[in-house]
């Protein structure tokens, strides 16, 4: 009997303690069960005129929000280490019977010294290109089979490219995007 009062007393010592550090500007911690990571679809994207030209002797130009070149254009894809990418898009514009945009690919650039080449770089994405089709009009070059999915920004950099074949106003890039999956963990 004596056992029961003295718990008795105790657990309402704990509960009177807790008021008053909740009343006095304490507070009650209380920890919680670790979760399972969440996977979310993420895209990032870049617009036609952030891409820059690769050769500045190389003549280029835009027509409103869609960048014209006559040679390779390039922009930062701005990935988030640890992300998975699952799909890469361009959206072009071509109306010529004679121009093309060709090469246009996610990649990764070595930023790891190799031995062997210095400038090593890997396409992610088969080259896109428009020569298939003679004047497709607006389109939106896609590839899902993406060869090194996992972002390593320890080791790589990683790009947009595209290479237009004419400056004129019927060929040209609107941009480009990359959808890719990452944990809740690291973004």
């Amino acid at each position: 009997m004596f056992q029961r009062i003295k718990n008795a007393r105790f657990g309402v010592l704990m509960a009177g303690a807790l008021a008053i550090g909740a009343l006095f500007g304490g507070s009650v911690v209380s920890v919680a069960s670790p979760q399972a990571a969440v996977i979310y679809t993420r895209t990032a994207s870049c617009g036609g005129l952030n891409f820059y030209i690769a050769d500045d002797s190389q003549p280029f130009g835009e027509n409103g929000i869609m960048r014209k070149a006559n040679g390779e254009v390039r922009c930062n894809a701005a990935l988030p280490n640890g992300a998975n990418v699952t799909r890469v898009s361009f959206t072009v514009f071509d109306n010529t019977g004679s121009g093309q945009l060709t090469g246009c690919a996610l990649v990764r650039a070595n930023l790891v010294p190799a031995t062997t080449n210095p400038n090593a770089y890997d396409n992610m994405t088969d080259y896109m290109l428009t020569d298939l089709i003679p004047a497709p009009g607006l389109i939106r070059l896609t590839d899902t089979s993406i060869s090194f999915p996992t972002i390593n920004n320890a080791r790589f950099g990683y790009y947009l490219q595209c290479s237009i074949t004419e400056l004129t106003d019927d060929l040209g890039l609107y941009g480009a995007t990359v959808t890719y999956t990452i944990k809740s963990t690291l973004g």
